[in-house]
């Protein structure tokens, strides 16, 4: 396997930052809390990255829904899922 490089973590950090929900859900008081709830699962899952626990991560990742799991760089998520079992 390969190294996680800086660029790719702070790539998904600037994209779970990003992740937020639309204009036609800002209304919408759980609309914002998925949002909200998906924004923590997102940076939890960096954090587990980051600390080099990438099954644990993996395994948080496959739980996801897809359009949350799309904020995941793919070269990020490709190495990530790797652990997966």
């Amino acid at each position: 396997m390969r190294t996680i490089t800086k660029v790719e973590l702070e790539e998904f950090r600037l994209d779970i930052n990003r992740f937020v929900a639309t204009e036609e859900n800002k209304e919408n008081l759980s609309m914002l809390k998925i949002y909200a709830d998906d924004r923590k699962d997102l940076k939890h899952i960096l954090e587990l990255i980051k600390k080099g626990n990438l099954k644990r991560a993996s395994q948080r990742i496959y739980k996801l829904d897809s359009d949350v799991k799309a904020v995941i760089p793919k070269s990020l998520y490709d190495e990530v899922m790797c652990y997966y079992s």
